[in-house]
Parts: C-alpha cells; structure tokens; sequence
C-alpha cells in the first residue's frame, strides 16, 4: 500500500471545526503521515532537510482546492441541464466583505502604515513577507489583517469569490470570460496603491458553450446588493453573501460555500418538479464530505471532487476580477491560452508580482 504524507498547513486550526474533523479521520488510517507545519515550525524556521526526506519517505501526494462540494452543486447541475429555469444568461454574486462587520470580515482600506510598533518576539518577520516586497512589520497587516493589502491577499473577491461563483462556473461550463470589466469606489492614490476598495462592481462576459448561450456574471462586494428579478418575491432575504441564477423561465438563489440554501423561483411553478435522475457522483456526508472525499482520495488514488484542475481554473477566473479592480474603468481582453490580457499592457504587468531578492524561482 502507498504511503501518504499530509502536510497541513491551517493558520488558525483550533477555530475551524471542518478541519478538526479532517485531522481526527487521519489517526485510524496506518499508512498516512499526518505533518502539521504550524505546529512543527511555529517560529517558522523550516529544517528543509527534514521536509525533502519526508517527501522521499512517501508515496502519494493528493491536492485538494479548499472550497465546499458535497452535494448541492450536483443538483444544480442535474437541474439546469434538465431545463429546470431555461437558459442562464445573467449571473449575480455578492458579498458583504470587505465590510462584513465581524474580524475576519472587516479588511484595512488605507494608506500604507508608517508608524513602526514593536515586533513580537516570536515572529520572523523576512519570512512571513516571503517574495513581496520589503517593508517593516505592522499589526495592521499581521496577524488576520494581510486580506486587505495588495501585497499580501486579493481583497473581497479573492477571499470570497471562489465560494460564492464556484457553483454557477461548474453547474453552468462557463470556461473562461472573454472580457473583464470593474469600477470602485477608490479615488486616493495612496490608498489605491495599498489596499483593495471598499466596495466594488466586476462585469465578466462568458461565451457560448456548444447551445448555452453568453453568460454574463456580475460580481458586486461591500454590502452592494444585485437588483432584485422581477420573479423573486419581495419577502425573500437576500444572505450577506451569495448568488443568483436568472433563467427565462426562473430563478435560482442560493448562499455561499457549496450553494447553500439552494431555492427555485417562483416556488409555485416548482413543486411538483419531478427530479431528473441522478447522473452526477455525489459527495456523502453533508459540509464534512469534503474532507472525506479527499480522504477517499488519499487511498483510492482518484481524482478529489474539488481537484487541483477544477480549482486552478476557478482561482484564475477570480484573479481575473480581481485584477480587473485594480485596473479599473476599462474593458480588459482575456486570452486564456497565452495567459495575458489582448489589450492592456498596464494590467498585464499585473499578472506576475515582482519577487525581492532570494526569492526568485
């Protein structure tokens, strides 16, 4: 049997739940390394040699992208392609960060920090900035903070898109968007060259598939929310974060993280809907089957529902968006096969940061 080596990395492990789940699921299986970096390293000095022999020590890798897919987006799927709301040609995703109200939710939208507070004892400062740029250490920016800064994280849309569009990029092949268009409300170039805005608009334009017709998707943060459709009833509430799906005959709601709450309107039309049959391997176990699933993984060898080539594709339609904020008020070109925008050559030298040195690849 493979031996299987879990390197596990997970900044604040002790709050998450679904990981703890993950972790105490490793214990019983006899062939399966389980290598918590956090714990291992916590002042962050790597022992490289150690970490090249575990590599040589083991088998089997399995990558697995961190967004929910359990069952939800496998209905949806089976749904839309059965007709249930008729072609999807307008897409709405919004959250409520980057003001969300909450820590984790709440991101910095300033100028750069000058002030040099004392550094904690125990951080290594050069190694948690890796490849960005040098500057001196700030609390704004750690812990939880570096979301909000260009440097270090990729804003509202980074932080939340690949949970909120996931289910309408897979239930609908969208592929890759042609065009990607955003405006902000940054106007201060100092903050603007730091940090993401505090509310944004992103227009993607998705082409044809085969008898889909164009899609086009809008992304909106900072408890911006979509138009309402004129088949949602004015009772429903809108969650801080999630999505709709607007077909000529209906209309889909649902949350974030593996489209949760999923509902069809107008709800009258819908109950008696006869199901489609199943055709889409489904993800047991509710939000904790997807670390089961990349379990299952480990020790089948297959690939995981949410594998590395589903989830590199959705992380560069995210970027995208996100690239499409800093360059704003202008229609960007995408040309996915060469990897650069047909149109820009100011949001193309955007796609690559420069590393400082000793950290060129």
């Amino acid at each position: 049997m493979s031996k299987v080596l879990i390197l596990f990395a997970h900044p604040a492990f002790q709050k998450s739940r679904a990981q703890k789940h993950l972790v105490a699921a490793t214990h019983s299986l006899d062939e399966v390394t389980f290598h918590d970096l956090y714990e291992a390293y916590p002042d962050f000095n790597i022992d490289v040699p150690h970490e090249q022999q575990l590599l040589r020590d083991h088998d089997l890798i399995v990558l697995q992208h961190p967004f929910y897919w359990y069952s939800c987006p496998a209905l949806l799927k089976e749904w839309l392609e059965d007709g249930i709301i008729g072609p999807v040609e307008q897409v709405y995703a919004w959250t409520d960060r980057p003001v969300g109200g909450n820590p984790w939710s709440d991101f910095a939208v300033k100028s750069k920090s000058i002030r040099q507070p004392a550094m904690p004892h125990n951080l290594n400062w050069d190694l948690w900035l890796g490849p960005a740029q040098s500057r001196a250490y700030h609390p704004d920016y750690h812990p939880k903070k570096w979301r909000a800064w260009l440097d270090f994280g990729t804003g509202a849309l980074g932080d939340m898109g690949c949970h909120i569009i996931d289910p309408a990029v897979w239930a609908l092949d969208l592929g890759f968007p042609e065009t990607i268009e955003a405006t902000s409300t940054h106007w201060e170039p100092d903050v603007a060259s730091q940090t993401y805005p505090r509310a944004s608009l992103v227009e993607y334009k998705f082409p044809a598939r085969g008898d889909k017709p164009p899609v086009t998707l809008n992304w909106s943060d900072g408890r911006l929310l979509p138009r309402r459709p004129d088949l949602l009833p004015d009772a429903v509430e809108l969650p801080n974060s999630g999505a709709l799906l607007i077909g000529r005959d209906g209309v889909i709601l649902h949350g974030s993280h593996g489209a949760s709450g999923l509902r069809v309107f107008p709800e009258s039309k819908f109950q008696n809907y006869l199901r489609p049959e199943k055709s889409i391997p489904r993800v047991k176990g509710g939000q904790q089957g997807h670390h089961q699933d990349w379990i299952r993984a480990c020790k089948d060898g297959k690939a995981s529902a949410s594998n590395f080539e589903y989830g590199a594709a959705l992380t560069q339609i995210v970027l995208l968006g996100v690239l499409a904020i800093r360059a704003k008020n202008r229609k960007l070109h995408w040309d996915t096969n060469n990897f650069a925008f047909k149109n820009d050559d100011e949001a193309n030298a955007l796609i690559h940061s420069p590393y400082r040195d000793g950290w060129v690849l």
